[in-house]
């Protein structure tokens, strides 16, 4: 079974719901899942020792990691998912980058660094609004500038990279 680790924010109602249905979507595929949200450390929360379990826990978790999944909401994005992004691409784990905002402006360095970019239409498409036990089985084509950053190449690395299963790149090159 392959590690995800999940990177993303959860501060507001709409971050939370993203992170819980992809949450939803890569479990039911069968995946090993990471999720800071579901262990945040309730300690002490704003100490220097919350800080650094904090810390310590998501490196030790992306060290452990197949693949990143980000959920980016574009340039002005929360802070600490970029740095876990980078981070994972610095120790040689592959990121994939899932924009759920399809109006945001978007930084190269997040594109640059990962193996691939989903844009919205094809994250909507995703079966977000379906059962997410059944098969992805969808041609969705993203009309998002976004779009352009997406590759097969890049999904033929990740599989001799990674060897994850086909339902996942399905699902990561938004084909059917």
């Amino acid at each position: 079974m392959k590690r995800v680790y999940l990177a993303g924010p959860f501060f507001n109602e709409t971050e939370v719901k993203n992170i819980e249905r992809a949450e939803q979507i890569l479990e039911a595929r069968g995946f090993e899942l990471f999720s800071p949200m579901r262990h945040e450390v309730r300690t002490d929360p704003g100490s220097v020792q919350w800080a650094r379990d904090i810390f310590e826990m998501d490196r030790s978790e992306i060290d452990k990691a197949d693949v990143v999944v980000m959920l980016y909401y574009g340039v002005y994005s929360d802070s600490g998912t970029a740095w876990e992004c980078g981070y994972a691409y610095a120790k040689g784990v592959p990121v994939v980058v899932v924009h759920v905002d399809e109006t945001a402006d978007s930084n190269l360095m997040v594109h640059m660094g990962c193996v691939t970019n989903i844009g919205f239409a094809v994250w909507r498409s995703l079966a977000f609004l379906g059962d997410v036990r059944k098969p992805l089985s969808y041609s969705a084509t993203s009309t998002s500038s976004m779009s352009k950053f997406s590759s097969l190449p890049a999904i033929s690395w990740l599989a001799s990279k990674v060897k994850v299963s086909s339902v996942f790149l399905t699902m990561v090159a938004g084909k059917g």
